[in-house]
């Protein structure tokens, strides 16, 4: 069973890496692609976010990004849409290792069989796992790599070279996102109090963390062209000046009421449930003093998004192979009753029709349009609605050419040959759809003009 569900999962991986084409939040693109394309002289500078202006993204990933490109055009002049999709695979590596790390360590030969069967059910299948996995963003970069360092720390052995491994990994996952300085505070208190290691481990990896930070401070004077701490201006930035909230304020609780409906109300509560299992019940766990601390610290703050907390997806199987194991019995026996026994397998039934669909959906339906567009001819094309090639910023990194950015809207009096259209009501005479992102029957079953609520993009020609 185990060997099904690996396989399986495996290649729902591989299926959003090649299909979840886009991004998920726009930062995904403009903070990453974008800043790596200004390194590759695509990307003007004029053109890039305002957190590149105010030097506090950290370069790590654009980098990454960047090298990616650069070994890509020893082959030619790369194709961007290929260059995403090989960071994609990259992503998806990335979190499948990890994952492994993780069963290696916590889960191999510790836990029996049905926990192993749940870790990587969880890992692999479950639905929304594909496709934030696909992300080569950094939410998902950085839950990775910290949970490789927590898997790479010597908990029994104490060797110094694991200590130096994991330390560097908490680096890592800390230049990606500022954020896990939480989970790194949160994990070197759990090692103080719990771990019975020597104030020489504690220092070796907390020096390790910090040789990480500084080699990012000197990558990011490799893409700022100046010397910048672009923690401490992220820190000043959005908390000192207070520019997150400018972005909206939630209430305290809306990681608990938006994760339960987002990741779909049964499943939601089930994670909800077991998490509260966790810090309540394994108070000394290596893992709630990893996922409390990083939780609260979003819960502080006033700007809050889903994505932010997108990284303890990667603890999630580990979190519920823990609870299992603890409560196996009781579980066992509420399975043998029918009415839970269906409740499980129709659950399970469409866990798996909602990873099929993500892993195939694209990510993005915007840079879909970009993806059939990149080999097209654009001459004589105007749009209605809103230009394709910006939202917000210009997509720099999918252009052929530049000249789309003086693309006019649709005029009556001058109409194009082709018209790209982002809302379904648009209908001109002598123009039929060469091109959508609609099924074939989506306008036969329009119910209540559905349709007109939907997002998909349109391309007409006379």
């Amino acid at each position: 069973m185990k060997n099904k569900i690996i396989i399986v999962g495996i290649l729902l991986h591989i299926i959003a890496a090649i299909f979840s084409v886009g991004h998920y939040h726009p930062d995904e693109h403009f903070q990453i692609l974008e800043f790596a394309g200004f390194k590759a002289g695509i990307s003007p500078a004029s053109d890039l976010a305002w957190e590149f202006h105010n030097a506090i993204r950290p370069a790590l990933q654009p980098l990454a990004a960047f090298i990616f490109y650069e070994a890509l055009g020893l082959f030619g002049k790369p194709d961007p849409f290929i260059w995403v999709m090989v960071l994609r695979f990259f992503s998806v590596t990335l979190s499948i290792a990890a994952a492994a790390m993780v069963y290696k360590t916590f889960i191999k030969g510790k836990m029996n069989e049905k926990a192993e069967i749940v870790f990587w059910a969880f890992t692999l299948l479950f639905w929304c796992m594909p496709y934030t996995n696909a992300r080569f963003s950094s939410e998902n970069i950085s839950g990775s790599l910290f949970a490789m360092s927590i898997a790479a720390f010597p908990y029994t052995s104490k060797k110094t070279r694991s200590v130096i491994l994991a330390g560097l990994l908490a680096g890592l996952s800390l230049v990606v996102r500022y954020q896990f300085a939480f989970m790194i505070a949160g994990f070197g208190l759990w090692i103080i109090i719990f771990g019975k290691f020597s104030l020489r481990q504690i220092l070796i990896y907390s020096f390790s963390v910090i040789f990480v930070l500084l080699a990012g401070v000197i990558i990011d004077y490799w893409f700022y062209g100046k010397w910048v701490f672009t923690l401490w201006e992220y820190f000043s930035v959005n908390i000192i000046q207070n520019k997150a909230a400018e972005f909206g304020i939630e209430p305290w609780y809306y990681y608990f009421s938006d994760g339960i409906n987002k990741f779909f109300l049964p499943f939601g509560i089930l994670i909800l449930y077991a998490f509260a299992l966790l810090v309540t019940k394994k108070k000394k766990h290596v893992l709630t003093w990893i996922l409390l601390p990083f939780l609260l610290g979003h819960i502080a703050v006033g700007h809050k998004e889903l994505r932010f907390v997108f990284p303890l997806l990667h603890f999630v199987p580990l979190m519920m192979c823990i609870v299992f194991v603890r409560y196996q019995v009781k579980i066992e026996k509420l399975i043998l009753k029918k009415p839970i026994r269906i409740t499980g397998i129709i659950l399970f039934v469409i866990n798996i029709l909602m990873a099929i669909a993500v892993s195939f959906q694209p990510a993005n339906k915007r840079v879909l349009l970009l993806k059939h567009l990149y080999n097209e001819s654009l001459n004589d094309v105007s749009f209605a609605g809103e230009n394709p090639y910006k939202d917000v910023h210009w997509f720099n990194v999918y252009m052929k050419d530049t000249s789309v950015k003086s693309m006019k809207p649709f005029n009556d009096m001058h109409p194009s040959k082709r018209v790209i259209v982002n809302h379904y009501e648009w209908k001109k005479d002598g123009y039929y759809r060469m091109y959508s992102q609609l099924p074939p029957f989506a306008e036969s079953v329009n119910v209540n003009d559905w349709l007109g609520r939907t997002e998909f993009w349109s391309v007409y020609q006379k």
